[in-house]
């Protein structure tokens, strides 16, 4: 992502709603490392099984906190194929106008 972000300023492209798209993906960034941070906290340390279904309760919390992390994580890949795919729209269109200009002047 900040690659990315470094192409554009590097490259000086035009991208419509590079901001959007920038702010998307930095939400989705700061949704997924709260997520991680989270699941890292409920990972259980010791189940005992004596204790009356708290192991259940761990288990199930655990595995609510993993579907959210694998969620948020997916929502930032995405976020971020967005940014990518928006930088090659600019990127392809640029390269032909720059051919279309360069035939033309021949």
């Amino acid at each position: 992502f900040q690659k990315a972000q470094d192409y554009n300023t590097g490259n000086k492209l035009n991208v419509t709603n590079w901001d959007t798209l920038v702010s998307a993906a930095k939400d989705a960034q700061t949704a997924s490392q709260q997520s991680i941070t989270d699941l890292k906290a409920l990972t259980p340390s010791s189940l005992d099984c004596n204790a009356n279904g708290a192991v259940a309760q761990q288990v199930a919390t655990f595995k609510v906190a993993a579907q959210k992390t694998r969620d948020s994580l997916k929502a930032y890949k995405q976020a971020v194929k967005d940014v990518l795919h928006a930088l090659l729209a600019v990127k392809g269109t640029s390269t032909s106008t720059d051919t279309k200009t360069t035939e033309g002047s021949n």
